[in-house]
């Protein structure tokens, strides 16, 4: 048996659509209500960090948003 060690990442056509509407997203389960206790929205990046090494400073910035909230 092939034993892959991946990650899928994809930007659903929902999610994306979420996002760009500047929304929190909202507790809609007990699930979700175990990790989170509040809604969440992380702001959207700065021009610099964007011209910068976007990809590193998006995780950056997420880690940066959810030490503050939890």
């Amino acid at each position: 048996m092939a034993k892959y060690k991946s990650i899928c990442h994809t930007h659903s056509t929902y999610a994306v659509a979420w996002s760009q509407s500047l929304k929190p997203v909202p507790i809609l389960g007990t699930t979700h209500a175990d990790h989170l206790m509040k809604k969440s929205l992380v702001p959207p990046m700065s021009d610099s960090l964007i011209l910068g090494d976007y990809e590193h400073n998006t995780g950056v910035q997420i880690v940066n948003y959810f030490e503050k909230i939890v």
